[in-house]
């Protein structure tokens, strides 16, 4: 049967508008994710939850241990991606947790102003996994090391009542595990957590403690959610 032209006309319009929407969506991904492709380097900021473990001190031969509270963790690194599933960071990051009570002998008991902070900088590898597809969007799960340096820990305590300060620093490593979220634009957002180790740091004291020191165990766990950005 012939159908009148106007008919045919305007089905050939129709099929070539369908074609036109079933493929738009495919391009805009495929646009996005080559903008992503295009651009290896990454900044980002972090922001979380600092739990250190309750470390082991000795102080003039006497040995005992800091308990300690929660606290918070909040940094920054520059990346580049290598290879789709290899990149490299350089990090810094800065963490704070109170310090409840002190069992050594030499320092108070109770502790209210009590602080273990440490400011870290790490050069960290990440191997990412298969991206998970959600929609228009991908979450990709990773696993990372990291060598560097805990450049200061410090802790403000309290010694027969007047102010103590004890500083170092020493080598670090660190294990991470996260996943990113990628919208497939050049920001990028994501939730990991870190098992960082400083080993055991020689902290030199001041004030009420000068010439005295603080052998003490870092270990810390982090919880933190970050946003980036490509370029």
């Amino acid at each position: 049967m012939n159908l009148p032209r106007t008919v045919r006309s305007s089905s050939v319009h129709l099929a070539a508008a369908l074609l036109c929407a079933s493929l738009a969506p495919s391009a805009a991904f495929a646009q996005r994710a080559a903008t992503a492709t295009d651009a290896p380097w990454y900044v980002l900021l972090t922001g979380g939850a600092s739990m250190v473990s309750d470390p082991n001190v000795t102080l003039g031969g006497s040995s005992g241990r800091l308990e300690l509270g929660s606290g918070t963790t909040f940094g920054g690194a520059v990346g580049r991606r290598f290879s789709d599933s290899l990149r490299g960071e350089l990090e810094i990051s800065y963490r704070s947790n109170a310090v409840k009570r002190a069992g050594v002998q030499g320092l108070d008991a109770s502790q209210p102003d009590g602080d273990l902070a440490a400011l870290f900088l790490m050069a960290n590898v990440y191997y990412d996994f298969a991206p998970i597809p959600a929609g228009p969007a991908r979450f990709r799960p990773y696993v990372g090391l990291g060598l560097g340096f805990a450049q200061e820990v410090d802790t403000d305590l309290r010694a027969r009542g007047a102010a103590a300060q004890f500083s170092g620093s020493g080598a670090a490593w660190q294990l991470a595990l996260g996943v990113n979220w990628d919208y497939g634009s050049r920001w990028i957002a994501g939730v990991g957590l870190r098992y960082t180790d400083a080993g055991r740091v020689d902290m030199t004291g001041s004030g009420g403690v000068a010439g005295q020191t603080l052998d003490l165990r870092y270990r810390a766990v982090t919880a933190s959610a970050s946003i980036g950005y490509r370029f």
